[in-house]
């Protein structure tokens, strides 16, 4: 679900970047790995890989197998499956895969005006609330 969710944000990616937002990406998986999936699709986002979890466990990041299992119960899970398909996005199996997602604003000033903590594997901070976020503080 991460390559979709950077996907869909690559689309936003033009307007928000006028509002002076950085995007990076940090996956739990090799640095090699991450460019030759996620960085072979040209997203203007920095993409970094993470596997020993550093920034993953520094800002609280969680792993869950049974939150990964119940993801793949919901039919919204397939629904956005069948989406990445269709776009051409075939993600990697990791055993670092139950790694819930997370989604961090943080101020030029480094304090962190949003966080989000995914439930499960395709709960990303919707695009709306950094659009809200930054509406309310320029400083992003």
């Amino acid at each position: 679900m991460c390559n979709l969710r950077l996907h869909d944000l690559a689309r936003e990616l033009p307007a928000l970047q006028g509002t002076g937002l950085q995007v990076i990406a940090f996956f739990h998986s090799e640095t090699e790995k991450v460019q030759a999936l996620a960085g072979s699709r040209g997203y203007p986002i920095q993409l970094v890989g993470d596997p020993g979890m550093i920034v993953y466990r520094s800002y609280g990041v969680e792993t869950s197998w049974p939150r990964l299992l119940m993801s793949m119960a919901r039919p919204a899970f397939y629904m956005d499956w069948m989406r990445a398909m269709r776009h051409g996005i075939w993600g990697g199996i990791s055993l670092r895969m139950s790694g819930m997602p997370a989604g961090f604003l943080i101020g030029g000033d480094g304090r962190i005006l949003h966080a989000h903590y995914g439930t499960d594997i395709g709960d990303h901070m919707p695009v709306q609330l950094i659009w809200s976020t930054l509406a309310g503080d320029g400083s992003v």
